[in-house]
C-alpha cells in the first residue's frame, strides 16, 4: 500500500520518528546492534542512524488491509523470543499505520465535520506513540480537555493488571475519592452522562456548571471514565458533548492497542522465564551418564509444560557401585519444579557425599533435610533409590511411594517393584527398607514416573500398568536407549492429539556381559 517515499515520510514525522527510536533504545538495550524499517530490499530509517546494513538477522512485516508495505528489522540477534517480541513490536505499529490511514480516510470522506475530525486528527497525532498506560491516560485527559474546550478533565482507569490509574487536567476540581464513585456510575450506565451541580451538591467548585461523564469501554467491559467539567451552561454544549464521545471512542481504540501490548510483552517476558527455566532444569540433569562394567543406562525426562516436577540423578560412588534416583513432585509446572530443585540439590550432594550409602539411607537423608519444607508447601515427592554393584551384579533399592518400577528378568515375567512407604513429605519419619536381587545378563529395569502409567487416549482411557509390564516384556531384548524410544513412541501412539498430562521421566537399566 505505501510506496518507498510514503514510507520514508511516514517515518519521518515528530510522533512516528519518536515511536521508532523508543523501540529502537529497547532492541539495543537488549544486545541489538542495530533496528530499522526496510521497503522491500531498500532501508528506509536505521538506529543508529548512519549504520551500513546490509540485511537483518531477524523480520516482521508491516502490514495495510492485509498486504505488505514494508517490515520491521533487527541486526545483531537470531532468537525464537527475540523474533516473537520483534512480531509484538510490528503488530503496534501496524496499528498505528492503520490508525492514520483510517483517520485520513475519514477526513476525506466527511468533510462536512472538518472541525471535528480535526480535533480527533490532533487527539490520535498526540497519542499514537504511547507505549506506556499512565503516559497514556495522562495524553487522553489532557487533548480531552484541550479540544473540548472544558475548563478542567480527569480520567480514571481500571483494569485487572494495574491497580487504578488516575490524572487531573489542569488541576483536581473534585475531591479525589469521588472519583472511584464516578467509575462506578459510569460503568453501571454504560453510557455518557450530564451531571449538574443538582446531581453533585458540594462537590462542583464555584464557577462549574455541568460535569459530562463517559466510559470508555473495551469489549463492552468498561475499564475507564473520562469526566469533562465545563463552566458553560448545558444548551451551549452540544457539539462539546458530542465531540467528548468522538474522543472517548478514539481512546478506547488506543487503550486497547497499548493494553495488548503490554499483555503481548507480558507473554513474551514469561516465554523467556519459562525458556531460562527449562534450561536450568535440564541443566541440573546429568549431561552425561556414567560407565559400568555390566551395565547398559539411559535416562530421558519430557515434561508436560515448560519446566516440570520430575527429576533423576546417576552418582558413580568411591565404593565403585552407582546410586542413582528417580523421583516425582506432586503437581507439575512451576511449584513441582521449585520442590523438584530443593530435592534434587538434596538428594544429589547426598548421593555422591554421604560416606555410608544405601538407598534407605539416602531416602532418610531428603526426609531430614526437607520434612518441613514439605509442610509448607502441603507437597510431596514420590522416590525411588537404587544401589547398582557390578561385582557381583547386585542391586539394592528402597521406594518411597514411587510407581511404575517394573523389573524384568531374562527368564521371567515382568513385574512391579511396589512401593514399602509413602512418598516424602507424608510422615516425618523414614519407612523404607533396602531390598536386593540379582541383576544378571538380559535383566532390565525400568523405573518411570506416573505420567507413562496414567496417560490417557481420546477415549478417556489410561494406558495402564498391565499395558507397561507388557511392553517392558517385548522390548526387553533391546539396548536401554530404544527401550526408552520406544515406550516415548507407544505414549505418543497412545495419547493420539490428547495433550500430554503430565511429566513423563524414565530409566533403563539393562545387564550386559562385561
Amino acid at each position: 500500500m505505501f510506496s518507498l517515499d510514503e514510507l520514508s515520510l511516514f517515518f519521518s514525522s515528530g510522533e512516528n520518528h519518536a515511536l521508532l527510536t523508543r523501540l529502537a533504545d529497547h532492541w539495543r538495550a537488549a544486545g541489538a546492534t542495530a533496528f530499522g524499517v526496510w521497503h522491500t530490499d531498500t532501508l528506509v530509517r536505521v538506529w543508529p542512524p548512519g549504520t551500513t546494513v546490509a540485511r537483518p538477522d531477524l523480520v516482521a512485516p508491516l502490514m495495510l488491509h492485509g498486504r505488505s508495505c514494508g517490515q520491521l528489522g533487527v541486526v545483531g540477534l537470531e532468537s525464537a523470543l527475540a523474533q516473537a517480541r520483534l512480531a509484538v513490536d510490528a503488530d503496534l505499529v501496524n496499528t498505528i499505520l492503520q490508525n492514520q490511514v483510517d483517520l485520513e480516510a475519514m477526513i476525506g470522506d466527511l468533510s462536512e465535520n472538518q472541525d471535528q475530525l480535526l480535533a480527533l486528527y490532533e487527539l490520535a497525532q498526540s497519542m499514537r506513540s504511547q507505549l506506556d498506560t499512565g503516559e497514556l491516560v495522562q495524553a487522553v485527559t489532557r487533548q480531552a480537555m484541550r479540544l473540548t474546550k472544558a475548563r478542567a478533565a480527569f480520567t480514571w482507569l481500571v483494569t485487572a493488571d494495574h491497580p487504578p490509574i488516575y490524572q487531573f487536567y489542569p488541576a483536581p476540581l473534585l475531591p479525589f475519592e469521588l472519583l472511584p464513585k464516578l467509575f462506578q456510575r459510569a460503568n453501571q450506565s454504560a453510557n455518557p452522562v450530564l451531571l449538574t451541580a443538582t446531581d453533585l451538591p458540594e462537590h462542583l467548585v464555584a464557577g462549574v456548571e455541568n460535569l459530562y461523564l463517559i466510559p470508555i469501554q473495551l469489549s463492552g467491559v468498561t475499564i475507564a471514565a473520562l469526566g469533562l467539567l465545563f463552566d458553560r451552561s448545558a444548551a451551549a454544549l452540544s457539539p462539546d458533548l458530542k465531540l467528548g464521545q468522538a474522543i472517548a471512542r478514539q481512546a478506547e481504540v488506543y487503550f486497547e492497542n497499548v493494553l495488548l501490548h503490554e499483555d503481548a510483552l507480558k507473554q513474551t517476558r514469561l516465554r523467556t522465564e519459562l525458556s531460562l527455566a527449562r534450561q536450568i532444569q535440564f541443566s541440573l540433569l546429568p549431561q552425561k551418564l556414567p560407565q559400568l562394567p555390566g551395565l547398559d543406562m539411559y535416562a530421558a525426562m519430557r515434561p508436560a509444560e515448560e519446566v516440570g516436577g520430575d527429576f533423576y540423578t546417576f552418582a558413580h560412588r568411591p565404593d565403585t557401585s552407582l546410586a542413582f534416583t528417580i523421583a516425582d513432585a506432586a503437581g507439575k509446572g512451576m511449584p513441582a519444579a521449585m520442590l523438584m530443585s530443593m530435592t534434587h540439590t538434596i538428594i544429589s550432594s547426598a548421593a555422591r557425599f554421604m560416606p555410608i550409602l544405601t538407598p534407605k539411607l539416602l531416602i532418610g537423608r531428603a526426609i531430614q533435610d526437607l520434612y518441613d519444607n514439605f509442610t509448607e508447601t502441603g507437597l510431596f515427592v514420590t522416590l525411588f533409590a537404587g544401589q547398582y554393584f557390578s561385582e557381583g551384579r547386585c542391586l539394592r533399592f528402597a521406594n518411597a511411594g514411587h510407581s511404575p518400577v517394573i523389573f524384568c528378568p531374562a527368564h521371567a515375567p515382568a513385574h512391579l517393584l511396589e512401593a514399602d512407604a509413602p512418598p516424602m513429605g507424608v510422615l516425618p519419619d523414614n519407612l523404607c527398607e533396602d531390598f536386593e536381587l540379582c541383576f544378571e545378563i538380559g535383566d532390565v529395569l525400568i523405573a518411570a514416573t506416573d505420567g507413562f502409567s496414567e496417560a490417557v487416549n481420546p477415549a478417556n482411557e489410561m494406558f495402564s500398568y498391565q499395558r507397561l509390564l507388557d511392553l517392558a516384556k517385548a522390548l526387553a531384548d533391546r539396548p536401554a536407549r530404544e527401550i526408552a524410544a520406544a515406550f516415548y513412541q507407544a505414549m505418543d501412539d497412545f495419547q493420539g492429539n490428547q495433550p500430554q498430562r503430565d511429566d513423563q521421566t524414565i530409566i533403563v537399566l539393562k545387564g550386559i556381559p562385561k
